[in-house]
Formats: C-alpha cells, sequence, structure tokens
C-alpha cells in the first residue's frame, strides 16, 4: 500500500511496508531523517514552511509579517524568513512579549 508523508510541506511518497520497517530503525528510517535534518539545518524557509514550524496557519503568518512582530527577507521576488527569526519569535512569546508591543491593553 503506498501513502503519503509531508516533510515541512514537501509531499514524499512512501510504501506503508517502507513506513512500518521505518518505526522498527530500518535504512528507511535513516533515509527520512535525512530528509528532515537537511531541512532544519536551512537557514531560511518559505511562509508556508514557517506557518507549519509554528503550528499557525498562513492568514496569521503574513499577519505577523505585516505588522512586525515576524521578521522577513526578499530572495529575488520570493519573501522567506529566517529559522533565526522563528526562534527569536518564540522566545519572545514565551516572554509574552512581541516586537512593537507597548504592554497596553
Amino acid at each position: 500500500m503506498i501513502d503519503n508523508l509531508s516533510v515541512f510541506g514537501q509531499t514524499r511518497w512512501v510504501s506503508m511496508q517502507a513506513a512500518g520497517a521505518a518505526s522498527l530503525g530500518s535504512s528507511s528510517n535513516q533515509r527520512l531523517g535525512d530528509v528532515v535534518a537537511r531541512h532544519d539545518q536551512r537557514l531560511l524557509v518559505t511562509p508556508e514552511e514557517a506557518a507549519l514550524r509554528l503550528s499557525i496557519g498562513r492568514t496569521t503568518l503574513y499577519h505577523l509579517l505585516g505588522t512586525g512582530a515576524l521578521e522577513s527577507v526578499r530572495v529575488g521576488r520570493s519573501r522567506r524568513i529566517r529559522v533565526a527569526a522563528l526562534e527569536l519569535f518564540v522566545e519572545q512569546l514565551k516572554d509574552n512579549r512581541l516586537p512593537g508591543d507597548t504592554g497596553a491593553p
């Protein structure tokens, strides 16, 4: 049986047999881990990938970009978000303070 697996927005087709073997620590699991590791080493992610990483919707992510709560950069005509900016955003959430927040209710 064939099923799809989404890794940071990119769909990979895997057989259910390989997926079962992956849970047993086979080389299929190692290959899937390599795919995830390669994605984690990138410095920039697309808005869609950033939304997935933050577990928010794309519209909410674009709202955060528009208000300046989350920084982005342009690469040609594409918009990308630095992984470091995502980490900073999450840290600021932990402190209950966002960029541009005056503290007023």
